[in-house]
């Protein structure tokens, strides 16, 4: 359902969290017979195994999201995913994450290692002073670099999918 109404590398983290972590647990049953116990052992499941707050939430979200449909196509009358202790088992908490940033020691060594490649050593000092992501490094042009105005717009990046291999992609939104 939601194929082509999302990004398709969007698409591909649902598909993988189905996969991954829904199917397993909770894919032989059928919705007639999938209860809120059944999602909240799941999720404690998922807890159990190390997953991430984020990653428990994604799976909710995304089984949330087929649970909806499903009441929607008249397949099911209620949505297990939305009753309350389920909802609450699966709630996003803010969590403070500490964020590895490289000391000037670590970039310089880094550096040292490709002295001889003027290209890497570009995309490092680029990385490191400006935070942009991977897949906006990769997507950057010439065109996006103002060498009077020192800036650098970040315009496309470059995404990896299981289906389409590499594709070059407009940034989500106009605030991206």
């Amino acid at each position: 359902v939601k194929k082509g109404t999302v990004e398709h590398a969007t698409w591909e983290f649902y598909r993988c969290i189905i996969k991954t972590l829904i199917n397993p647990s909770v894919g032989l049953k059928t919705l007639t017979n999938l209860q809120p116990a059944d999602i909240r052992t799941l999720y404690s499941n998922l807890r159990s195994d190390g997953l991430s707050v984020s990653r428990i939430h994604a799976t909710h979200v995304t089984l949330n999201s087929a649970m909806a449909v499903a009441v929607e196509d008249g397949v099911i009358l209620s949505n297990p995913c939305a009753k309350k202790t389920v909802r609450e088992q699966a709630k996003k908490v803010d969590v403070k994450v500490e964020r590895f940033v490289f000391a000037q020691e670590q970039i310089d060594a880094l550096l040292a290692s490709v002295k001889d490649n003027t290209w890497w050593r570009v995309f490092i000092h680029l990385a490191w002073a400006s935070g942009m992501r991977r897949e906006e490094l990769l997507g950057l042009r010439w065109m996006d670099i103002d060498q009077k105005k020192m800036t650098v717009s970040i315009s496309r990046a470059v995404v990896i999918t299981q289906d389409n291999g590499i594709e070059i992609d407009n940034l989500k939104n106009d605030a991206s």
